[in-house]
């Protein structure tokens, strides 16, 4: 069977959810390259010119100060630390391919489950327990993940990331500012503990997130050859007390992915079954004597 499209490999941008809903973001060329990404990028080499002209590094906001003004401006630590679980509802579309497709989500203080439908495709999961971070889609079995592939799918999994940003991440820094569609951008860099980048982008006058980016990890993926996936976070709403992007636009050298939101709901109840490891059905127990008895009709 020819496969359509890898779907499993852009997952994580369904789940980062107060951090722009989606963590991801760009709008870059065919080919997946970015202007956004090329202009953090020459920030990050100290290239001024590169970097649109870039003021000198004492007058930037230290990356604490932008993430939380982040933090802020969608509402506020106290209300992010309120929530207590997520359910999230949306519609996907890959144009170029004529797929379509829903997404839905569920979250808890650390678990998570996420079920993408998509016609013509299949299903799609990928879900925390707690303890076993695990993906499954419609051309692989059932698999946990390890190393840096279960890092990204860990912080991509946070409804919050940008408020809680230190449990991801041991350093951030401001790397410039540019403009990009008429706007001025902040742009971060964020490292993880195994030497993982995320570039955060945020509008300096909103304070929000407005694109993001980072190098695809898989067994997909050969080795040096990393691949950009790049995302636009737009269309912020407020729910409850706080404010959320409703839609947002990822690209990587494998299409594009349109997710829009249809519905959200905090501190919804979400029944704990629903972040059980998918195998956790289909063990048994070896020992004949601790089965239950037969029930014999009589």
């Amino acid at each position: 069977m020819t496969r359509l499209f890898d779907f499993a490999r852009v997952l994580p941008r369904t789940l980062c959810f107060a951090a722009g809903l989606s963590l991801l973001a760009a709008c870059p060329s065919d080919d997946g390259s970015s202007e956004g990404a090329e202009a953090a990028e020459a920030a990050r080499s100290g290239d001024p010119a590169a970097a649109d002209g870039a003021p000198a590094a004492e007058t930037l906001p230290t990356a604490e100060e932008v993430l939380a003004a982040h933090v802020e401006a969608s509402g506020g630590q106290a209300a992010i630390d309120a929530v207590r679980s997520v359910h999230l509802k949306s519609e996907i579309e890959m144009p170029a391919r004529g797929v379509r497709g829903q997404s839905e989500m569920w979250w808890s203080e650390g678990r998570f489950r996420l079920v993408d439908t998509l016609e013509g495709i299949g299903v799609n999961e990928a879900g925390f327990d707690g303890e076993r971070l695990w993906v499954r889609d419609a051309f692989n079995s059932l698999r946990d993940l390890e190393g840096k592939e279960a890092e990204l799918y860990r912080r991509g999994s946070s409804p919050f990331l940008v408020a809680d940003w230190r449990e991801h991440f041991e350093s951030a820094e401001t790397l410039g500012r540019r403009e990009a569609e008429g706007r001025e951008l902040i742009d971060l860099e964020l490292r993880t503990p195994l030497g993982q980048s995320l570039v955060l982008s945020f509008d300096a006058q909103t304070k929000l997130l407005a694109e993001s980016s980072f190098d695809e990890v898989g067994p997909t993926v050969a080795r040096g050859q990393a691949r950009k996936v790049i995302t636009r976070a737009e269309d912020y709403r407020s729910v409850g007390p706080l404010r959320l992007a409703h839609r947002q636009v990822t690209r990587s050298p494998r299409g594009e992915v349109i997710q829009r939101v249809v519905d959200v709901e905090l501190d919804v109840a979400i029944d704990p079954a629903r972040f059980e490891h998918p195998s956790a059905g289909e063990s048994v127990q070896a020992d004949p004597s601790a089965q239950p008895a037969p029930v014999l009709k009589p």
